[in-house]
């Protein structure tokens, strides 16, 4: 018989850590939470196979913020609506193909290098304002977000802001291939 050493602390930190509650580590794991309870207090010692699930679900988790934490950039460089190409043109450099519009804190569109060259022909066009040819939002997700929802989004749009408290960053598919090749 194989004995297991006392997990109860083990799990209960690891899963704080990782930001779950009982109830999402329940669920994702397929048990009651009421069992997740009970190891979590001692009461109930989980077999083997139970044990092993809970802490790779944990440990999955936890893999996950670290890789996006290490793969966001933080210092985000936006625009605003009333900003005008010209700054546009400034900030996106050579450097970047999307730079997202921001104004009182939200979200408001995205403005791609594509939508730039249409107006290269334009008379005045350094004077056009950026919410004159802003495009869609990008989607915006939580630090604690598991990085396969972050690849999923990165197959439909450029980029993916995240948000922790107030502040945005952003991950881009050129930040997430970099990773890949650490």
């Amino acid at each position: 018989m194989t004995y297991l050493p006392d997990l109860t602390n083990e799990i209960k930190n690891l899963r704080k850590k990782a930001n779950l509650t009982q109830k999402q580590l329940a669920k994702i794991v397929g048990v009651n939470q009421s069992l997740i309870s009970q190891i979590e207090l001692g009461t109930k010692n989980p077999s083997y196979k139970l044990a092993d699930k809970i802490l790779s679900t944990i440990n999955s988790k936890l893999s996950n913020e670290v890789i996006i934490k290490d793969v966001i950039t933080k210092n985000l460089i936006f625009v605003t609506p009333n900003d005008t190409v010209n700054e546009v043109l400034n900030k996106i450099g050579n450097k970047f193909d999307q730079l997202p519009v921001i104004e009182s804190g939200k979200n408001v569109g995205t403005v791609f290098s594509k939508d730039l060259i249409k107006l290269f022909d334009k008379k005045n066009f350094r004077q056009i304002k950026v919410k004159d040819i802003m495009g869609i939002e990008l989607p915006v997700i939580n630090e604690s977000e598991s990085i396969y929802r972050i690849q999923k989004l990165l197959q439909l749009f450029d980029a993916v802001l995240v948000k922790k408290n107030n502040c945005f960053g952003i991950i881009t598919r050129s930040d997430l291939i970099k990773k890949m090749k650490n």
